[in-house]
């Protein structure tokens, strides 16, 4: 270091220099940077101070060595060590200047940090204090935000209808809502977390296990329905939804399912199912009867013809009269299987239409998926029709689960019924039941009614909308069908009234 030859002690010029220097760093400083006199009053502070604080300075009555709000944040020891003279770090907490002194203007609440360090004279008394703020407000505000978030969504889960379950990469299963142990019959959430979703013997007989695998290998969404029995002898049907969690790198880190128990709804559909079947074997086994009666009647009226030939023997007028015996009780037993079938009119009564609706619609809530909304806006005035409850009951069910399977991402059904007069001026019952599912396109909507015509293979006979139009027609009415791809469907149905 070159030193000045013509003074003796330069050292009062480089430390006016250091000073300088000092002062610059001071005020460029893009932390705040606050001096407080031994007492703790303020005495200076640069420019960044106001970008944290908002402000240029405390209240002059403010001392940093008794900041009630680092006492009441449970540092109190620390505003001690520094009355002692010691180095201190204070963690960071909120500042909030207007609670301390409400004539002290501060734009925002500030987390901050503090580093105190004492500056000391020859004797070692303080004679003043640096405080370098920390400015976390930014990381602590996203912290909170992130807390209240994850709150937010414990509570969505735990309160959650459905269950909902969190899988690793490698099967562990690290979250399981109430719902969800509800549904499998589970003892409690430890029990149900010790489960790997992959490898557990009850997921792989079901193939959840391997759809679960197949969602973290394509990233893909996977929907299902499957039969499952617990580990705690439960058999449910479930209905599950797998969404795979992306990272930056395309894999997939969590997969969350969403799981349904869907048992009543499916056995409502079996038996919705078995009617439809048991309903074609009706509709078949009467027109068999019908059949074999009109047979039958020939046989008997020709018995009766031969027998009355005056060239028959008598040894051939017994025999004869034999076939017709044998044909009058076949005849007899025509009838009474006539009494028992569809077609045998085993009577009618009045029928509340409204009523049946209702009934239908409690039905379908169970047969049908949650994401099916149904309504019934039953505005007609009349609601009573000539005819068989049971006869009507059936066909509406059967319509109400052929909306549902259009709609299988969910949607509205809706049964609507209103006063209109018929074509000879009549008054008539009009029920409409509309959904808002796929529609159809003309060629598959002018075949609905064909027997045995079906769109979903191996789901039911084809006889469901056959059955609807007979119903319709023996109670003297008519059906009519409205459709279009995208635009769903509806069918109206007309009764006439009675009285």
């Amino acid at each position: 270091m070159d030193r000045d030859a013509g003074d003796p002690n330069p050292l009062p010029g480089r430390l006016e220099a250091v000073l300088e220097l000092f002062q610059k760093t001071f005020e460029q400083a893009h932390f705040s940077v606050c001096v407080f006199d031994a007492e703790g009053r303020y005495l200076d502070s640069n420019p960044a101070q106001y970008e944290v604080f908002g402000a240029d300075h405390p209240p002059p009555e403010f001392s940093f060595l008794e900041d009630p709000l680092i006492t009441a944040a449970g540092y109190k020891h620390l505003l001690e060590a520094m009355k002692e003279g010691q180095p201190v770090r204070i963690p960071p907490i909120w500042y909030d200047i207007p609670k301390i002194d409400p004539e002290y203007v501060q734009t925002r609440r500030v987390f901050l940090g503090s580093y105190v360090f004492p500056f000391k004279d020859e004797r070692g008394e303080v004679l003043c204090y640096f405080v370098f703020h920390e400015d976390a407000t930014e990381q602590e505000t996203a912290r909170e935000a992130l807390a209240e978030s994850e709150a937010r969504f414990r509570l969505l889960v735990e309160k959650a209808p459905v269950g909902i379950v969190a899988i690793r990469r490698d099967g562990t299963v690290i979250e399981a809502n109430p719902a969800l142990l509800e549904i499998l019959g589970s003892p409690s959430r430890e029990a149900t977390l010790r489960f790997n979703a992959l490898t557990h013997p009850g997921l792989v007989e079901a193939g959840v296990a391997e759809e679960i695998r197949r969602c973290f290998e394509t990233a893909e969404p996977v929907s299902s329905e499957r039969p499952y029995a617990t580990a705690w002898g439960k058999k449910v049907v479930l209905r599950y939804l797998l969404a795979p969690s992306v990272v930056a790198d395309g894999s997939v880190e969590e997969v969350l399912a969403v799981v349904e128990d869907v048992t009543e709804a499916a056995r409502a559909r079996e038996e919705a199912l078995r009617a439809e079947r048991l309903a074609a074997a009706g509709s078949l086994a009467a027109g068999i009867v019908h059949d074999f009666g009109n047979m039958l009647t020939g046989i008997v009226g020709l018995a009766r013809l031969l027998s009355a030939e005056p060239e028959l023997g008598e040894a051939g007028r017994k025999r004869v009269e034999t076939i017709r015996e044998a044909g009058e009780e076949a005849r007899d037993l025509v009838r009474r299987l006539k009494a028992v079938s569809r077609e045998g009119g085993g009577g009618t009564a009045p029928v509340d239409l409204h009523e049946t609706v209702r009934k239908v619609c409690a039905l379908a809530r169970h047969a049908l998926a949650k994401s099916v909304r149904i309504e019934a806006s039953l505005a007609a005035k009349g609601s009573v029709i000539e005819g068989d409850g049971t006869q009507l009951h059936r066909p509406l069910l059967n319509l109400a689960i052929n909306a549902g399977q259009a709609m299988p991402e969910g949607g509205r059904l809706t049964f609507a019924t209103a006063d209109v007069e018929g074509d000879d001026g009549a008054r008539q019952l009009e029920l409409r039941v509309s959904d808002t599912g796929e529609g159809m396109a003309p060629e598959l909507r002018d075949r609905i009614f064909e027997p045995f015509f079906t769109t979903r293979e191996g789901e039911g006979a084809g006889l469901g909308l056959a059955t609807v139009r007979e119903a319709a027609r023996r109670h003297g009415g008519a059906i009519r069908v409205d459709s279009a791809p995208g635009e769903g469907t509806t069918f109206t149905l007309r009764f006439p009234l009675t009285g």
